[in-house]
C-alpha cells in the first residue's frame, strides 16, 4: 500500500517544491495550508506520516503537533519537522522527543527522502 503522506506549510512555493521533490516516491502526498486543515484531513483517516512547519499563518505547528499528541488516533502518526528554526528552539517549543524528525529549511530532496523513510520504518 502507497504511504499517505501529510505535508503542512502554508506557503505554496514550498509546498510545491516539496512535492516535486517526493514526485518520483512511491508516496501519496496531501498538501494542506494550515493546522486546522491538517487536523480536518486526519479525521478524514489513511495518513502514515507527517511533514509539519512550524511557523504557520493560522494555527501554528507547535499548536497541531499538541492537538495530535493528546489525540489517542493520531499520537503514533510520525512528524518530520521542517522549520527555519533551529532544532533545539523546536524541541522546546514540541516537547519533541527522538522519534520526531528535524529538517532545518532549506534542505534537499535527499534529507526529505530520507527522513521520510525513516520515520514510516519506526512507525
Amino acid at each position: 500500500m502507497t504511504p499517505r503522506i501529510l505535508l503542512v506549510e502554508d506557503d505554496g512555493d514550498l509546498q510545491e517544491i516539496y512535492a516535486g521533490m517526493l514526485e518520483e516516491s512511491d508516496y501519496q502526498i496531501v498538501q494542506v495550508y494550515d493546522g486546522g486543515d491538517a487536523l480536518e484531513r486526519l479525521e478524514e483517516g489513511g495518513v502514515d506520516l507527517i511533514v509539519l512547519d512550524i511557523i504557520l499563518d493560522e494555527m501554528m505547528g507547535d499548536d497541531f503537533y499538541r492537538k495530535i499528541r493528546q489525540d489517542t488516533r493520531f499520537a503514533e502518526i510520525p512528524v518530520v519537522v521542517v522549520s527555519v528554526l533551529p532544532e533545539d528552539r523546536c524541541q522546546r517549543m514540541l516537547g519533541m522527543d527522538s522519534s520526531v524528525g528535524y529538517l532545518r529549511k532549506p534542505f534537499g530532496r535527499k534529507h526529505l527522502r530520507e527522513a521520510i523513510r525513516k520515520g514510516l520504518e519506526e512507525r
